[in-house]
């Protein structure tokens, strides 16, 4: 996909149509609950983490405390540090170590089916419908991401460990040195950006652009951390005792998550958006505020889509004055939306006109005959001329459209009775 300039109109009408979908789609409820699934999935897996450190890498106690206090998702987590002291007494994978590998894979169950069922309400209507063999393959990626997680946690503990011993500090020089040290510090970073970039990728089912999402990826990731840095800022928990303190960070702590997944489902809205841009602008056109409608909602938006600048699935034609846009009895079947300019509707007993901001010519389309009436540019006139397959393809994928489309063959239908 490449990237072109696009204009600001543009930009505005994305935001708009993301920010309505985000609410339409209740993206906030799903954020919410992947953010408790995730809290929920992180004390088994900071629990099998603490064990693989004990039990196969011979990590000290002292390690373990000091990667608590380092990370404060986990240091949080009340009477932590005597559960880890009981983990060394164990010499054998018993009924604690079975626990937590049910819990991992019972909560990761829960997490993912949270993230999946944002996804699925953001590209409900064009995803592919999976079998139960490949969501068999997706219950085993989720388990593989899990311990993927796993793995990654626990080697970036052991890199942070051993790169701040003496020894290693003595083998680099002092610059190298503070560039590995940043360079770990961001590393993570990194990971989330591919984490979302492979859920927004291979998740959607849609098969939205590789650069697209690599965008977004880097987007939300970007605005994640400005979160996490203003929180850094503005909140300090050093000053509340110890039971203020882990509630405070338990709150914390929520709340970045929460806004994490608020920003990680957004994003997979203006996904959704730009991908199915066209479709979406089609209806937006199609189901525009009528120009008597005083509403302010409906004044901004019939502002906003009035005049549309990018809509790649529709041609852009002229007519001079007079000239015919098609005649009555005529076989075509193309719709047209006017950008400009009036067009003259005329038939044996009706004449009617039609202005910027309204659609004509669907209704033969529709009913499945020839043109019973004649089109004329009264004037100069810019038209957006639309395959009737792109209109027939939108129309039975958005319930509104069609209504309005049947209200229109309706009102066509009863000016034909009364004019018999």
């Amino acid at each position: 996909m490449k990237l072109k300039k696009v204009p600001f109109i543009t930009v505005l009408q994305n935001i708009y149509l993301t920010s309505s979908l985000f609410m339409v789609n209740d993206l906030l409820s799903y954020a919410a609950a992947g953010a408790y699934g995730f809290l929920l999935s992180l004390i088994p897996v900071v629990m099998l983490i603490i064990t693989i450190l004990i039990r196969f890498l011979h990590a000290s106690p002292d390690m373990v405390i000091r990667f608590l206090q380092e990370y404060e998702a986990i240091s949080g987590i009340p009477g932590i540090e005597s559960i880890i002291n009981s983990v060394p007494s164990n010499r054998t994978v018993g009924i604690f170590q079975a626990v937590i590998f049910i819990s991992i894979f019972w909560m990761a169950r829960r997490f993912f089916f949270s993230v999946m069922q944002g996804i699925r309400s953001v590209f409900d209507h064009n995803m592919k419908k999976y079998a139960l063999k490949s969501n068999l393959f997706a219950i085993a990626g989720e388990v593989l991401l899990v311990l993927l997680i796993v793995i990654f946690i626990l080697a970036m503990i052991t890199a942070n460990s051993v790169i701040d011993t003496a020894f290693i500090e003595s083998l680099f020089p002092q610059r190298l040195y503070n560039d590995i040290r940043a360079m770990l510090s961001y590393f993570p970073l990194v990971i989330m950006v591919l984490f979302i970039y492979v859920t927004y990728r291979f998740a959607a089912g849609t098969k939205p652009p590789g650069k697209l999402c690599m965008l977004a990826a880097v987007i939300c990731t970007a605005g994640f951390s400005v979160v996490q840095l203003l929180f850094r800022l503005f909140i300090n928990m050093n000053t509340y005792n110890l039971i203020y303190g882990v509630l405070s960070n338990l709150i914390v702590i929520l709340l970045e998550v929460y806004i994490f997944f608020i920003l990680f489902l957004f994003f997979a809205q203006m996904i959704y958006v730009i991908q199915f841009f066209d479709s979406l602008l089609l209806t937006q056109l199609y189901l525009l505020p009528d120009r008597d409608d005083t509403n302010i909602g409906a004044f901004i938006k019939r502002s906003l889509f009035i005049n549309p600048r990018k809509f790649s699935r529709a041609e852009p034609v002229s007519f001079k004055a007079g000239e015919k846009i098609y005649g009555e009895n005529d076989e075509s079947d193309d719709i047209y939306y006017i950008l400009a300019g009036t067009i003259e509707m005329s038939s044996s007993n009706r004449l009617d006109y039609y202005n910027k901001g309204d659609f004509f010519g669907e209704l033969a389309y529709i009913l499945g005959i020839p043109r019973s009436e004649t089109a004329r540019a009264q004037s100069g006139v810019r038209l957006l001329k639309i395959k009737s397959s792109f209109f027939e393809e939108v129309r039975l994928q958005n319930p509104e459209l069609n209504q309005r489309a049947v209200d229109a063959v309706s009102a066509y239908i009863r000016r034909l009775r009364s004019a018999k």
